[in-house]
């Protein structure tokens, strides 16, 4: 029987200083199962998916913002909200994916 888990995601406010227009605040729900988070291939496509999420309200957030800032706007975005989910799931495999990431391994 697997355990789904939902959590609440929010973005903290996003200040670039080349920006006048941040990408506003947004919050959603992300539900996965705890038992992918049982093994690093599990792991793996929990965090595939959250960063696909994640991604696309990311650049939904910055829509209106001119090409180059809006890019640099959802890749901070992505790398902010994506830290707090995996901190929020607190699950190793998932955390070991995202510290591969972050380091630029993945």
């Amino acid at each position: 029987m697997s355990l789904a888990r939902t959590i609440s995601l929010a973005t903290a406010s996003l200040a670039l200083a080349a920006s006048a227009h941040a990408a506003g605040d947004f919050a959603f729900d992300y539900t996965y199962d705890r038992d992918e988070l049982a093994s690093i291939a599990g792991a793996e496509r929990v965090f595939e998916d959250l960063h696909d999420q994640i991604e696309d309200e990311c650049r939904f957030s910055a829509f209106t913002q001119r090409f180059t800032l809006a890019r640099k706007v959802t890749e901070q975005c992505v790398a902010e909200t994506l830290e707090e989910a995996v901190q929020d799931i607190d699950a190793p495999h998932l955390n070991a994916v995202f510290e591969a990431w972050d380091a630029g391994s993945v």
